[in-house]
């Protein structure tokens, strides 16, 4: 898919103007793209991709109402943006559509 220059640079300045974390910026503009490549989401990055608490995350992870993290080394842990999030939101998505109507 091809954006049109002047859509990507408006929406870029205004990610920028958001003040989003470098990591979600390249998501966003990925999606725009339409060019997702799989990303690791860590924990903190998870926090301001999904809009949530990382307690309300983990809550929610423990429930089976969210993704369960993966474990990348020692101590690292993250999602796979692709394979772990987006289907995760996509049925909720589903889910809110269908209750709504």
């Amino acid at each position: 898919m091809n954006i049109p220059a002047n859509l990507l640079r408006k929406t870029i300045k205004e990610v920028q103007l958001s003040g989003l974390p470098v990591n979600t910026k390249s998501l966003i503009i990925a999606a725009l793209e339409d060019d997702l490549p799989d990303r690791i989401i860590r924990p903190k990055d998870m926090v301001e991709v999904s809009g949530m608490s990382l307690s309300t995350i983990e809550r929610m992870e423990k429930e089976g109402d969210f993704p369960k993290r993966r474990k990348l080394g020692r101590a690292a842990v993250g999602w796979s943006y692709k394979h772990d999030y987006l289907p995760w939101l996509d049925s909720c998505q589903r889910a809110t559509s269908t209750t709504n109507q």
